[in-house]
């Protein structure tokens, strides 16, 4: 996994919790 995706994965989980 790469940063990036990482990052993307944080900010959806924030946006849908």
């Amino acid at each position: 996994i790469s940063p990036n995706t990482a990052t993307q994965e944080h900010k959806l989980i924030r946006y849908n919790n």
